[in-house]
């Protein structure tokens, strides 16, 4: 039996106004992964611990890891049984990538067990199979920026084509949710955006994202915070996220460059440079917003992370 223990990081998607194509890792939390392989007849096997109120499920066709798993052998052949044992450390639900995290790290480590030889392009794909599972239809945002680490750029789908680019090593990333419980979040955010925009708008997200890049691309914190309003998806899923205007106040009140709904939500980002603005400070005030509202959260502060990384071993 072979096995891999994968060390898979959240992300935030969307960075503002690059829905579906930006995104980034987070330092921390990361999912800790162990995936084990032998032969077999094409039996995939999920085991999760961890925070027991995450209730995250098991099913192989229910659990992002799994699905990647059935849908690699289904490509490959049964010829192995596949185990999969997650240590689940990045809160389901929230807007941190935590299925997506899951999915890049089955599909990182049967790359590797398999010996596939996939291309960066080609693992994002099948790691975006698995968000069927939390989803209902694949997604390549979160697992890119999981696999991939650093700042993330889907620009094609048909071929997938990603690129990376590393963050400024000043930049600090506060993160905030609200404790509340979706049903189907992500299918729900997905349902209120618009299927016709206004042109305006359009225009609108086409400068920020710009800016947003190109700040990644330069260093220049100021220049992608000031990117990171979205007049499009934002805008509407802005009234299904408790203490949405306040949280974001506060943050830029405190000195934040930027503010934007991480994925789907609840959660929100606030980007700070470090040296100009305390973190912490930012952090302490956007979770005053839910303090005042009577609302329970949590919130941290990071920065941002590399991709999947393992340990390969043997018995």
């Amino acid at each position: 039996m072979t096995w891999l223990t994968v060390s898979s990081p959240a992300s935030s998607a969307n960075v503002g106004p690059g829905f579906d194509s930006f995104g980034l890792a987070l330092n921390q939390p990361r999912d800790h992964i162990e995936v084990q392989v032998k032969p077999g007849s094409g039996k995939v096997e999920v085991e999760v611990s961890g925070r027991s109120e995450y209730n995250v499920p098991t099913n192989p066709e229910a659990n992002s890891g799994g699905l990647v798993a059935k849908t690699i052998l289904n490509r490959v052949g049964d010829r192995f049984d596949v185990r999969i044992n997650v240590t689940k450390r990045i809160r389901p639900g929230c807007g941190l990538g935590s299925s997506g995290a899951t999915a890049a790290g089955v599909a990182f480590a049967l790359n590797r067990l398999l010996g596939l030889g996939l291309s960066r392009g080609e693992l994002v794909l099948l790691a975006a199979e698995g968000e069927r599972a939390a989803a209902g239809s694949p997604h390549a945002d979160n697992v890119a920026a999981s696999l991939l680490g650093g700042f993330t750029m889907i620009v094609s789908h048909n071929p997938m084509r990603v690129y990376t680019i590393t963050p400024p090593r000043s930049l600090r990333v506060c993160v905030v949710y609200p404790l509340v419980e979706y049903e189907r979040k992500t299918e729900k955010m997905r349902f209120v955006i618009p299927s016709t925009v206004d042109l305006h708008d359009a225009l609108w997200n086409i400068w920020h994202a710009a800016a947003v890049a190109a700040g990644f691309a330069l260093g220049d914190i100021e220049l992608l915070g000031s990117g990171m309003d979205d007049a499009i998806v934002e805008k509407v899923r802005s009234s299904l996220i408790p203490c949405y205007s306040e949280v974001k106040r506060r943050a830029i009140r405190a000195g934040a460059k930027g503010v934007a709904v991480s994925g789907a939500g609840p959660a929100m980002i606030a980007f700070v440079k470090a040296g100009d603005t305390d973190p912490q400070g930012v952090l302490r005030d956007m979770l005053d917003a839910y303090i005042e509202a009577g609302i329970a959260a949590n919130g941290f502060v990071t920065v941002p992370g590399e991709g999947c990384s393992a340990t390969l071993e043997d018995e």
